[in-house]
């Protein structure tokens, strides 16, 4: 016989149990950047392994600027906005979201079927020409276990699957 067991966490627990990855889009002499730095093609900001459940936040920090962020490869689900609870038609499947100015926004996404380098970048096309992307990487667990082998700051989770009522399922 087949049992299913469907674990229920608190939402501070939720918290606790997945990755967060601040992403704040900010202008820094005169050059549109993520996390303070410039685009790198050659080397990715962060490393997250392949089927791990992420919430991001994101930050707008760029004064009177709206950004519309683009997120390649996978697409995710708004949790909050300014720590509210979005409106109805931004509860749907996203690879942009609209990071108004002072907005902060935490999204939920899980890079679910490929390995591989990828951006994320600000659709205002002056501001992604002048280096508001970043370079991250999906890895699976063979080449996460190479990379830790190689170098200690590559992210590797050791918190189990589970199944987490009350976040989207993506």
């Amino acid at each position: 016989m087949l049992c299913i067991h469907v674990v229920k966490f608190s939402q501070a627990l939720v918290q606790l149990l997945l990755l967060h990855q601040p992403f704040d889009f900010t202008r820094t002499g005169g050059v549109w950047v993520i996390n303070d730095k410039i685009f790198d093609v050659f080397k990715p900001e962060v490393t997250f392994r392949k089927g791990d459940p992420e919430i991001w936040r994101l930050r707008n920090h760029s004064g009177g600027w709206a950004h519309p962020i683009h997120i390649h490869m996978e697409e995710g689900r708004i949790l909050s906005i300014d720590g509210k609870t979005p409106p109805p038609h931004m509860r749907g499947r996203k690879d942009v979201y609209d990071l108004q100015p002072g907005m902060k926004m935490e999204i939920f996404i899980r890079f679910r079927d490929f390995n591989g380098k990828y951006v994320m970048h600000c659709h205002n096309v002056i501001h992604e020409d002048h280096a508001m992307m970043l370079r991250f990487d999906v890895v699976g667990d063979e080449e996460v276990n190479s990379r830790l082998a190689k170098a200690k700051h590559v992210y590797k989770s050791d918190t189990p699957q589970k199944e987490i009522v009350g976040l989207p399922t993506l």
